[in-house]
């Protein structure tokens, strides 16, 4: 781990860093649970090769950990999207 902020992780091997930024905690979806809504680049430390992405993540009553419920990629040069959402349990 390169750096860590309470919104901020910075994750460096040598051929790629990632950058995880937290944007907001609150219910995004009107389900009742806390939410957070984080942002993502990773790219290429030599290259050009990049890509951002926006993610919802959640917890499941009793389940300590968070899980993507939303996910929203973008790649620049290209209009490729994608948005998950998994059924709810």
């Amino acid at each position: 781990m390169a750096e860590a902020a309470p919104a901020r992780l910075v994750l460096q091997d040598a051929a790629s860093e990632t950058v995880l930024d937290v944007l907001a905690w609150g219910d995004v979806d009107g389900d009742g649970h806390e939410d957070v809504v984080v942002s993502s680049s990773v790219r290429a430390t030599e290259g050009t090769w990049t890509r951002y992405g926006l993610f919802v993540l959640t917890r499941r009553a009793g389940d300590p950990l968070l899980r993507v419920v939303r996910e929203r990629a973008q790649f620049p040069g290209s209009e490729v999207c994608t948005d998950e959402a998994p059924a709810r349990r």
